[in-house]
């Protein structure tokens, strides 16, 4: 999964992925932070490769209270 957040981009890695494509990840995740096609990045900008269980603050606050789990529905719902 890349995540773009303008001054912080991060690929994230399931466990379980194939080598292959870690290594496509890691290419778009390269070009989309040098290229991308709606604004030029600030110098101090970050790109970070995340692992999944080693997920760093500033990646997982991203997702914080926003979206939660619906046992009722089995599903992800918007808190």
């Amino acid at each position: 999964i890349i995540l773009d957040a303008f001054s912080e981009v991060y690929l994230w890695r399931g466990s379980r992925s194939p080598l292959e494509t870690r290594n496509l990840g890691v290419s778009l995740t390269k070009y989309l932070y040098k290229n991308h096609p709606l604004y030029k990045r600030p110098s101090w900008a970050i790109l970070e490769k995340i692992s999944e269980n080693f997920e760093p603050v500033l990646f997982t606050e991203k997702f914080c209270d926003h979206y939660v789990w619906d046992d009722s529905n089995g599903s992800i719902v918007y808190s």
